[in-house]
Order: C-alpha cells, then structure tokens, then sequence
C-alpha cells in the first residue's frame, strides 16, 4: 500500500519507507577510476578513428 505523496508531489514512497534512513549513494573513487579506464579503452580506437577522420576540418578552422 502507497502512502501520501511525500516532499515532491510527483512521487510517492511505500508504506513505512522512511528517506532518513534509506541508504545513500557514494561516488566511490577506484569504481570511478575503473570506468573511466574502460571507457578509455573501449573508446580509444573509435577517439583515434574520428580524429583521424576530422583532422582536415579542424586544421583548416584553426587557420582561419
């Protein structure tokens, strides 16, 4: 069963679920590190290819 709207009037919590006490979220630095490195490292390849791609148009803009 639902409970009154709370703070915001778009959402609504359980019954009996108190934010107080709900558990809170943490930007946890070696997660953050490992996301960042995959991403570099899934990523690298297709960075190389777009600079490689562009690299023509963004030498030429700089000149202008």
């Amino acid at each position: 069963m639902l409970q009154a709207p709370c703070h915001d009037s778009l959402q609504v919590h359980p019954a009996g679920y108190d934010p107080a006490t709900a558990p809170k979220v943490k930007k946890l630095e070696p997660i953050d590190r490992a996301a960042q490195d995959y991403y570099d490292t899934y990523w690298k390849d297709y960075w190389k290819r777009l600079h490689e791609k562009y690299a023509t148009k963004a030498a030429s803009k700089a000149q202008d």
